[in-house]
């Protein structure tokens, strides 16, 4: 099963100057939970801002350019070939990734956690933002607000 875990601010950002706007230990540890021991698929500016493979997971990424080999990390140039060639797999991001995989209904399930802050911008800045969720494609199937009340994570899943 695809699925597409994502974060986002209460006024919709999801990055900032190509890295995560806000720190939220309770956020990274959901998404650490969800992802351990699996298979997770990110676009190359995604990885570049991560700067290494993430542990305990296999790493894909997905880029037109070579990329230096590293333990746990493979590289393709199509993502519809890294979810079949990885059919249980978690779609990490970026903006681009998220929206080919939408478009395309690729992902199965979707985790989205609101982090409760407002991302402030500068001029100049270069801001990133979750595609919409298609109503036509997807249902919301469940809303939970994490224990320390630091996120609400949106569940989706694909209706066909």
């Amino acid at each position: 099963m695809i699925k597409l875990i994502a974060a986002i601010s209460d006024n919709g950002i999801l990055g900032l100057n190509n890295k995560l706007p806000w720190s939220c230990p309770e956020d990274m540890k959901f998404f650490k939970e969800k992802t351990i021991d699996g298979t997770v698929i990110m676009g190359s500016k995604t990885y570049e801002s991560i700067g290494r493979p993430l542990p305990k997971r296999t790493n894909i990424v997905i880029t037109s350019s070579k990329i230096e080999a590293a333990t746990n990390l493979t590289s393709f140039t199509s993502l519809q070939e890294a979810c079949y060639a990885y059919p249980d797999a978690f779609i990490i991001g970026g903006s681009q990734i998220y929206r080919e995989a939408l478009a395309k209904s690729l992902p199965n399930f979707i985790y989205l956690n609101k982090i409760h802050v407002n991302v402030e911008v500068n001029l100049g800045d270069e801001i990133v933002t979750f595609p919409w969720i298609d109503n036509k494609k997807y249902t919301n199937i469940n809303i939970t607000m994490d224990e320390s009340k630091a996120f609400t994570t949106y569940s989706y899943l694909r209706l066909s």
